[in-house]
């Protein structure tokens, strides 16, 4: 599947109020493509909405280690 597709889906189902649906469909994405950013930073960021301070530094964590290059601009 094209990323476009698992984060579009995961945004449906968010706006729809199943956010548990979206965390499993990120989750899905993040293994499917491991090399694809948008995917891990949507997946950080979905972490970050629901306030679970643990799993946003983990899949930074995350991040980090796939993306060494990847610098998060805090503004």
């Amino acid at each position: 599947m094209h990323p476009l597709g698992y984060l579009e889906g995961a945004n449906a189902a968010r706006r729809a109020g199943r956010d548990w649906d979206a965390e499993n469909i990120l989750a899905d994405a993040v293994k499917r493509l491991e090399s694809n950013l948008d995917v891990h930073l949507e997946y950080v960021r979905s972490a970050e909405r629901s306030g679970d301070k643990i799993a946003a530094q983990e899949r930074w964590a995350l991040v980090h280690d796939r993306f060494p290059n990847y610098q998060k601009v805090v503004g």
